[in-house]
């Protein structure tokens, strides 16, 4: 048998992870069902700036290196609709040109439009194709039964799959119809969802199997809405609407990160005092998996200082757990009773070589324990301080009274912003543990990552925002964030923070842009991450008129309260912003490609 396979690349398939679950799947479950040496296979990819058609395949290797090309070609070139009248033509067209042989022909549409109309207009080439003696089948993606029926009209057999996924299932329903058309070279009686025998010169096809791959996420489809990302349910919504953006994962045992911990060991601190810290520390790395491998774990190095710096334990040094408790434990041996204050700026220079000598890929940070530092003592630790935050690194502090000491409130002004801790905090254990978590929240280059501030406290959201440098149409959009989606904007505090800190430099003067909101079926949605939507909260209010596609419109000369939500649209080309998901415990990512990795 010949068979020609089109594969729907285009803006019906919603997202670029969608099409790449369906190459994928076609790859593994499809194409590896038959002998292709004997069957030899075309693709007809639809899509991409151009129908992409490959010649007869006769080899796996082959049909998989087109598929991917096509998928690439797709996603560079951009993705455009094409009718299925077009798809068909191509079809003729590569016939008009195969060397002819002895093989039957059978061509399958797999496609996610739905449209009666795009289908009708494809009726006449169908035919046509079916008088030449090819058998057509259709794989309508997405979709439920009551979508079979208008196909119907161009196809032999029709199979129906809920999602995008191609499983052994929906293969072996294909392989149903492909062992009878190499079997037989007159047309066997179908056979219905049942099992029972139709009359075979019944012009109505059958629906070989409604296919149902559940995702595991908590997301569920809604038929009210069709060919549309899915609809979370509703506790996800409720939270989603009045959430400022997504919680960083505080899941610690996941954690990968490289912690220095610099602890004050002058006359300061009596050996009490040390004593306390070992076992505060212990308690709060007791949550981490601490070693060195596997790549979600934690590594721990403890610097001591009072007028000089010493690193006690190193990165190097770290097996397990119960190695850190021995070194924590021994903390009090280190006490200089001669030497009365610390030198934080000593500290902080040695932890910052030790990174650069010692440093792996996780997220650097510094927790830095000490009841103060006197400026007029050692040099000023602000300036290497600020050094070491704009190359991304998080300083943690942690100030407490001793009796040998005094506590100085100069030691919070080291810290990133929001990351100095009073140590007489009941809950400062879980605070610390969700800090570190934070800390090891963070966004790759050229992003921004949210962060509200409100009643003078920071929130540091694990959402990463970028603006486009170049314009688009709204229904491209949204496939260009890639490994993200369009920007939900569900509160004033998040579009001040876009205003400030994405329209800057040459953006500017940027008095519009696009965000991730659209209208289906007359009700407003915002887009969200994995393929989900959820309906608009209180804010901002949905828009009137015809439009469909969310933006942010700013009237000359007004400040950031007087940005306007409207509705385009896909007649215009304006920027837009995108959020991706940050690198997180749960999420891990190359530090190469992180804001602040060195």
């Amino acid at each position: 048998m010949n068979l020609s396979v089109a594969v729907d690349m285009s803006p019906e398939m919603i997202s670029w992870k969608n099409v790449k679950i369906l190459v994928d799947s076609l790859l593994e479950n499809f194409f590896g069902n038959y002998e292709i040496s004997s069957s030899p296979t075309s693709i007809i990819a639809y899509g991409p700036s151009i129908i992409d058609t490959s010649e007869y395949f006769i080899d796996y290797e082959n049909v998989c290196e087109f598929v991917h090309f096509a998928q690439a070609h797709a996603y560079q070139l951009g993705n455009y609709s094409y009718p299925i009248k077009d798809v068909f033509v191509e079809y003729l067209e590569e016939q008009s040109h195969a060397k002819p042989n002895n093989l039957s022909n059978l061509l399958v549409l797999i496609t996610a439009t739905k449209s009666e109309e795009n289908i009708g207009a494809a009726v006449t080439v169908a035919n046509e194709i079916q008088d030449q003696g090819t058998r057509i089948i259709a794989i309508i993606l997405n979709a439920t039964d009551l979508d079979q029926n208008v196909f119907t009209k161009i196809a032999d057999d029709v199979i129906v799959v809920a999602d995008y996924f191609i499983d052994e299932h929906v293969a072996k329903n294909f392989m149903n119809v492909f062992c009878d058309e190499i079997s037989t070279t007159t047309k066997l009686p179908t056979t219905s969802a049942t099992g029972m025998s139709t009359d075979p010169l019944s012009v109505t096809p059958t629906v070989l199997s409604t296919i149902s791959t559940m995702s595991t996420s908590t997301s569920t489809h809604v038929s009210s809405i069709s060919t549309t990302p899915m609809v979370l349910n509703p506790n996800d919504t409720n939270i989603l609407q009045n959430d400022l953006g997504s919680p960083c994962s505080t899941n610690y045992s996941n954690a990968w990160l490289d912690v220095i911990l610099l602890i004050d060991v002058s006359k300061a601190l009596s050996v009490a005092d040390l004593a306390n810290i070992g076992a505060f520390s212990s308690t709060l790395f007791e949550q981490f998996s601490i070693g060195q491998s596997p790549t979600h774990t934690t590594r721990v190095s403890i610097i001591c200082f009072a007028s000089k710096a010493e690193i006690v334990y190193n990165f190097n040094n770290v097996t397990d757990f119960n190695d850190l408790l021995l070194n924590l434990g021994d903390l009090p041996k280190y006490r200089m009773r001669n030497n009365t204050d610390g030198n934080v700026e000593a500290a902080l220079s040695l932890a910052y070589q030790e990174f650069t000598k010692n440093g792996s890929y996780r997220i650097k940070t510094i927790l830095l324990i000490a009841p103060g530092f006197y400026s007029n003592s050692f040099d000023d630790p602000t300036e290497i301080s600020e050094q070491i935050k704009e190359d991304g690194i998080k300083i943690l502090t942690v100030s407490f009274q001793s009796p040998n000491g005094i506590e100085d409130n100069k030691l919070g002004k080291l810290a990133s912003k929001g990351f100095a801790f009073d140590g007489d905090d009941e809950n400062l254990i879980q605070k610390l543990s969700t800090a570190l978590t934070t800390a090891n929240c963070i966004c790759p280059r050229n992003t921004e990552q949210l962060a509200i501030t409100q009643k003078n406290q920071t929130t540091i959201f694990g959402d990463c925002l970028f603006m486009a440098n170049l314009q688009s149409n709204p229904q491209f959009a949204n496939y260009a964030c890639h490994d993200g989606t369009l920007v939900t904007v569900t509160s004033q505090d998040k579009l001040n923070f876009i205003i400030k800190h994405l329209l800057t430099n040459e953006k500017s003067k940027v008095n519009k842009f696009l965000v991730g909101a659209q209208k289906y079926s007359n009700e407003w949605f915002w887009h969200n991450y994995n393929d989900t939507i959820f309906p608009f909260g209180k804010w901002p209010l949905a828009p009137q008129g015809n439009g469909i596609y969310g933006y942010f419109l700013k009237q000359n000369g007004s400040s950031h309260s007087e940005w306007h939500f409207s509705a385009i649209n896909n007649d215009a080309r304006m920027f837009y912003v995108c959020q991706q998901k940050a690198c997180d415990a749960d999420r891990f990512c190359d530090s190469d490609q992180l804001n602040g990795s060195q």
